[in-house]
């Protein structure tokens, strides 16, 4: 029994340390984590007793939803260019707003911005209304939502989408 809690920890450092790397593209995040997460949940489902059958099919399962989320986000430090863009697009979509539309919009709004050099998706950003600022980072996602839609794919509370803020 304490091996298989020894191979879950390793696993689960060995995820923690190479997942969200920078110098990783977003489907290198995501197949290691696919990787690490499926096997997780193998040494979960056979230390539970769960009939090998019924453990390969559900770990590799799991490692494909694990996997797919990772490829989703992937954080990088944003640069003066996207940031501006971001910063522009976010103010001049916030101005034409009445003051209804305001208050349903939140504090918050996910805005695209120049994409990012060597990655795959679109590149967004965090406005923050309040502050008249972006974040300095930057999130490459494999998919946006609908313009007008709250969202928190990019943060814990939600954010409505604006695209290009036209």
């Amino acid at each position: 029994m304490k091996n298989h809690h020894k191979i879950l920890s390793v696993l689960s450092i060995a995820s923690l340390s190479v997942t969200g790397c920078s110098n990783l593209t977003p489907e290198q995040n995501g197949a290691i984590s696919g990787i690490l997460g499926g096997g997780a949940s193998a040494v979960i489902l056979a230390t539970t007793g769960v009939k090998p059958e019924w453990t390969v099919p559900i770990s590799l399962a799991g490692g494909a939803l694990v996997g797919g989320f990772t490829y989703v986000i992937a954080k990088h430090q944003a640069d003066e260019h996207q940031k501006r863009l971001a910063e522009e697009r976010a103010r001049k979509y916030y101005a034409n707003l009445s003051a209804e539309q305001k208050k349903s919009v939140g504090k918050k709004l996910i805005v695209k911005t120049a994409k990012t050099q060597g990655t795959a998706g679109d590149s967004v950003m965090m406005y923050d209304i309040k502050n008249d600022k972006v974040t300095d980072t930057v999130y490459s996602v494999k998919k946006v939502p609908e313009v007008g839609e709250k969202s928190t794919m990019i943060s814990s509370s939600p954010a409505t989408y604006i695209g290009i803020g036209s």
